[in-house]
């Protein structure tokens, strides 16, 4: 069995008036030891976005939908399907939201969330927020999720090189909860071991450091909280030009 330690923190940055991120620390909303023990502790971050800083409702829909993983909680339903499930309510939600309010027209977010329960770790995700995994026997970081932006899916499909892709503009989106009328939401697990380091974050965060500066600080750090604070501090010094939000955990032996 093991446990986790884990620290989050989120900044408007240097270029911003509103913070339109979210994020979500299951351990931190009053969650009993039990509920934690059966549904698992679930961690996510969100990054809103619109012309009407509307993204910081959109962001709050995701992150309160997600509360119901523990307020409702399913048992009978395995996590992935539960939290690909309240991914879709969370985009119905924000699409209803819109709909009756013109100035929260064209509001999004990104959502990544991931449950952890036992040796496991089940993600769900949509946009270009990320989750990183630092391997305690190794330290290599590993990004899990894949952005849904225009770029990254040129990349992969070869129609750019590394190279050109600096030219092209990183942000643009292709699937956000929020954007056109049916979203498809990326699922997956994996086995978590004692070491390991867990890191959730929006782009402010992912477009300051590369994985390997990333690395860098968390291998460089005492504790979760000690990281997470490093980590928020490159980005503000490396220009802070978006909100920064960075969950980090660390995977413990009980």
């Amino acid at each position: 069995m093991f446990s986790f330690q884990s620290y989050a923190s989120s900044h408007t940055g240097l270029k911003r008036t509103s913070n339109e991120d979210n994020y979500l620390v299951g351990t931190e909303i009053g969650v009993s030891k039990d509920l934690l023990t059966q549904c698992g502790a679930l961690y996510a971050v969100a990054d809103g976005m619109s012309g009407h800083a509307a993204g910081q409702v959109a962001s709050q829909i995701a992150v309160a939908t997600l509360k119901e993983y523990y307020i409702q909680p399913n048992l009978s339903l395995p996590p992935l399907k539960r939290l690909e499930a309240l991914f879709q309510d969370a985009h119905k939600k924000i699409l209803t939201a819109a709909r009756y309010n013109s100035l929260y027209k064209g509001m999004g977010t990104t959502l990544t969330a991931i449950v952890l329960k036992e040796n496991q770790l089940y993600y769900a995700h949509i946009g270009d927020s990320r989750l990183y995994l630092i391997a305690g026997d190794t330290g290599n970081p590993r990004q899990i999720t894949r952005d849904h932006t225009l770029v990254a899916r040129y990349l992969r499909e070869g129609k750019l090189s590394a190279q050109e892709a600096e030219d092209e503009d990183p942000s643009v989106l292709e699937q956000a909860l929020g954007f056109n009328r049916e979203v498809q939401v990326d699922v997956g697990q994996f086995e978590i071991k004692a070491g390991d380091y867990l890191i959730l974050a929006t782009d402010g965060l992912t477009k300051s450091l590369p994985p390997s500066k990333i690395k860098t600080v968390i291998l460089n750090s005492r504790n979760a909280a000690d990281a997470c604070k490093k980590l928020t501090r490159r980005a503000i010094d490396n220009g802070g030009i978006d909100d920064i939000t960075v969950i980090v955990i660390e995977v413990l032996e009980e």
